[in-house]
């Protein structure tokens, strides 16, 4: 569920936020994964009621972030990562390269990493 999605639902199930509230609330879930938001949506209809008739705040989405968490779909093997986790990656083998680590092998990243963690553990030592 995108997060626009999220608001409007929201704004249905509970009622309308005020629009200061409503700004924060955005940026607040603006940050969130479609698939952190669909966890959520199902935390807060277990968890927060909509007889409190207001809907609910960033607080009420903190103390639920680790039932949201469990409650996320699980990822489908056909999904596509997003494109954050692509630029991550092309990160990740644009560094390996430059160290000279052959980017198709098998075990690519974790040659980079011991990579850095001794570049880390030499820097330490000085």
């Amino acid at each position: 569920m995108t997060s626009k999605d999220f608001i409007s639902w929201v704004q249905g199930y509970y009622g309308v936020y005020p629009e200061g509230q409503k700004q924060d609330v955005t940026e607040y879930i603006m940050k969130k994964s479609p698939r952190y938001l669909d966890g959520l949506k199902e935390a807060l209809k277990k968890r927060y009621s909509s007889e409190f008739r207001h809907p609910p705040d960033i607080a009420v989405f903190e103390r639920l972030a680790g039932e949201a968490i469990d409650l996320m779909p699980k990822k489908t093997v056909q999904e596509k990562p997003t494109r954050e986790e692509e630029q991550m990656r092309a990160d990740l083998i644009k560094e390996a390269q430059a160290k000279g680590i052959d980017t198709n092998t098998e075990g690519w990243l974790v040659k980079l990493i011991m990579e850095n963690l001794k570049t880390k553990n030499i820097g330490d030592k000085k």
